[in-house]
């Protein structure tokens, strides 16, 4: 995304129509970036977007069709830690050395937990949050990549994940104690993703065509189990090996772009000067 970003800054070709998986961090950074003169994606508006689901709405031009979704979790070995019930159990001794994520300047997952805190903890306080955190000996890795292949090797027994990894071990044949789903306070934060027509395509009518087929309800009921994720649209859902499996907080949390776009900066500067680099 920042190669694009950077591409329609420099008035330079994107050589791409489209974009799969754009997040609402993608979106503000695009937005911020750019002056009010370019965009970087034109409004997908010939299309039926009916039975997407209304609260996956993200972006308020809706530039973005949302096309998946889950909510950011921790996942956890159940043989090896309880299930961390609050933020503030994870400060607790019993989870030393125990949690990895990924970086919040660099990735989207990290991103959303360091925003998770935030609600949680407050905006006054969630530095102090975060500096127990550090203290109790969290790590922050530099992809979610790296993040969840060190928590499968057994570097720890958990890791800021999705509340649909279940559907990734039953496909896979893994243990599910060791793919539990803890939601701290009973909250999880949302994660969205869609795809986004580029505003200098010349080919915009096969883009929306191509919308449109991944808003298809079968077509949103087999890429969600490829995408470990939930379809986006009312009229799909999972097949019924994996409906057992996913799971749901009781709250999703989740800031609007226009409180990302005023505040997210300035959040995740501070959390880098004052926990990260120490």
């Amino acid at each position: 995304m920042n190669d694009f970003i950077q591409r329609r800054k420099e008035d330079a070709p994107l050589d791409a129509d489209a974009y799969v998986g754009v997040t609402p961090s993608d979106l503000v950074r695009a937005d911020r970036v750019l002056t009010n003169d370019i965009d970087l994606f034109s409004p997908l508006d010939t299309i039926d977007t009916g039975s997407v689901v209304d609260e996956y709405w993200f972006d308020p031009q809706r530039r973005i069709v949302p096309t998946g979704a889950s909510h950011v979790c921790i996942v956890y070995n159940d043989r090896k830690v309880s299930e961390p019930a609050s933020f503030d159990a994870l400060l607790d001794p019993e989870y030393s050395d125990g949690l990895l994520m990924a970086n919040p300047q660099t990735t989207v997952t990290g991103l959303d937990f360091l925003l998770w805190t935030i609600h949680a903890k407050g905006r006054d306080d969630y530095l102090d949050y975060w500096e127990q955190l550090m203290k109790n000996n969290v790590r922050a890795l530099k992809s979610w990549n790296s993040a969840y292949s060190a928590y499968e090797s057994g570097e720890a027994p958990m890791v800021v994940s999705y509340s649909t990894d279940q559907i990734y071990a039953t496909n896979e044949g893994k243990p599910l104690a060791k793919h539990r789903i803890g939601f701290p306070n009973d909250t999880g934060y949302a994660y969205i993703s869609g795809v986004g027509k580029f505003a200098d395509t010349d080919r915009g009518d096969l883009v929306d065509t191509f919308a449109q087929f991944l808003i298809e309800s079968k077509v949103q009921r087999r890429t969600a189990v490829l995408n470990v994720g939930f379809p986006a649209v009312e009229d799909a859902s999972l097949p019924k090996k994996y409906q057992p499996h996913v799971k749901k907080p009781e709250t999703v949390i989740q800031y609007s772009v226009d409180e990302l776009r005023k505040h997210a900066d300035r959040w995740r500067s501070k959390w880098a000067r004052q926990v990260a680099s120490k």
